[in-house]
This record gives structure tokens, C-alpha cells and sequence, in this order.
């Protein structure tokens, strides 16, 4: 069985609307997102309202629900006070933007989707099983993903949040990342550019084998950053999309 898993588009119409279409090239069986479908972006409406036309079964992100709540916080680690106060503007301009009727559909997200695939088990979280917001970075200690895969009963957990992706062997289990659709972050500390792709997972589980891929797929960036110049979000953002900081 061939899966397609994406996670944070924040907003980004057009780079999910090219994953979309390099699905559609990729003969998956059955797709899953596991949210942060709003924030940062310019399209959060356009964003749900394509994941909900396509009944695309979806984990619940926390920027999907600060919004869906109406919560100040989207639960985002900020390192600087300029991060904090740049976030705070895209929340509560997402906020305002998104419609009632999508902060209910993101309120009713999923806490996590489980599947059992031939004689694999898998989990799907946005951050992490214990936690909607928690960091799982590829230098995650050993020992503690290890404790999650056997605490959680899961052979492989998929995750977002952190926007970078990665494939960690643990044992015969695994941990994946599957990056970002629309809002890329620098791999390597210290590196200040950023992709240009949207990044997605193709998981294709055999009777006795797991093979996994990271799809980079490119999109027109350039429109999208213009929207956000034109939206009233601050042009920071646009400036990631372009691929820098």
C-alpha cells in the first residue's frame, strides 16, 4: 500500500495544489495530512476549504487549534521577542480571516490517526504522541523515541511540526518527519536559506518491506509571497517563501 503524508501548508494554496497534483502522478492508495493547515499564509480558507472538498482525513495541528479555538496562542516555540510579536500578528490575523464554519471543522480535527498496514502499525501526530506541540528534530535522543515507539505500540510514527524532514531508523522502527508543504525552515543551524519546495512523504508499505520517500515539489513561491504582501500579514513571511530570511 502506497501513502501519501503532508502536514503544514499554513495557508500556502499553491504549493498544496502542486502536491496535489504530484499525488495524482504518484498511484498512492490513500492520503492523510496531519494539520497545520492555517497560519503564516495567505489562503487559510482556500487551504481547508480544498482539504475539506477532498475529504482528506487530518490530524489536528496547534495552529489549527488556536484557531479553531479563538485561543492568543498558537503554541509556537518563539526564540526571539521579534518572532513572538510576528506570530502574534499571524494568529490573530488568521484569526479574523478564517470563517466560523472552518474554525468548527478544525475545532473537530483528529488528536492522531492510527492504521495498521500489513503487519506494521502506524501512528500519525502533528508534533508528537504526547504532546500537539512538541519538536521531534532527526537529533531527538535515541532512548526517547525508542520509549514512544513502545509506549504508543507503534512500528512507525509520522509527525510534522517541525517542518524538517527526515527518516530515523530505531531499531526495526521508524520516526519520520514529513517536512512542510508551505512554510519551509533552513536544515543545518546557522543556514539562513531556506527551499523553495513544498515537501511531502510517500510511504508504500509491503508484506515484508517499508519504503519511504521525500517529494520535493516546486510551486510558484513568487505568487504566493506577493499575496502575503498584499494580504497584511508582515512581509517577513513573504521573504521565507522566497527562500531567505
Amino acid at each position: 500500500m502506497r501513502l501519501a503524508i503532508f502536514s503544514d501548508i499554513h495557508g500556502n494554496i499553491e504549493a498544496l495544489k502542486e502536491v496535489f497534483k504530484d499525488i495524482g502522478r504518484e498511484n498512492v492508495d490513500e492520503i492523510y495530512c496531519l494539520g497545520d493547515l492555517v497560519g503564516y499564509g495567505p489562503h487559510p480558507n482556500q487551504v481547508i476549504n480544498l482539504i475539506r472538498e477532498l475529504n482528506i482525513e487530518t490530524v489536528m495541528g496547534n495552529y489549527d487549534r488556536g484557531v479553531g479555538f479563538d485561543l492568543d496562542d498558537c503554541g509556537c516555540a518563539y526564540k526571539t521577542e521579534e518572532e513572538k510579536r510576528l506570530g502574534d500578528k499571524s494568529i490573530k490575523w488568521t484569526r479574523q480571516e478564517v470563517t466560523e464554519s472552518n474554525k468548527y471543522f478544525l475545532r473537530n480535527l483528529k488528536e492522531n490517526i492510527r492504521l495498521r498496514v500489513e503487519r506494521q502499525e502506524i501512528l500519525l501526530v502533528h508534533g508528537s504522541p504526547r504532546k500537539i506541540n512538541q519538536y521531534l528534530f532527526f537529533n531527538h535522543p535515541y532512548s526517547s523515541l525508542k520509549k514512544m515507539l513502545d509506549q504508543y505500540e507503534a512500528d512507525i510514527i509520522v509527525c510534522g511540526h517541525t517542518h524538517i524532514p527526515y527518516i530515523r531508523q530505531i531499531g526495526n522502527k521508524m520516526v519520520i518527519n514529513d517536512g512542510s508543504v508551505g512554510k519551509q525552515k533552513p536544515h543545518n543551524k546557522g543556514q539562513n536559506i531556506y527551499s523553495r519546495e513544498a515537501k511531502y512523504l510517500i510511504l508504500e508499505i509491503g508484506k515484508d518491506s517499508v519504503n519511504t520517500s521525500i517529494r520535493s515539489v516546486r510551486y510558484d513561491f513568487e505568487k504566493t509571497a506577493e499575496k502575503i504582501k498584499k494580504s497584511g500579514l508582515p512581509d517577513q513571511f513573504a521573504e521565507i517563501i522566497r527562500g531567505g530570511i
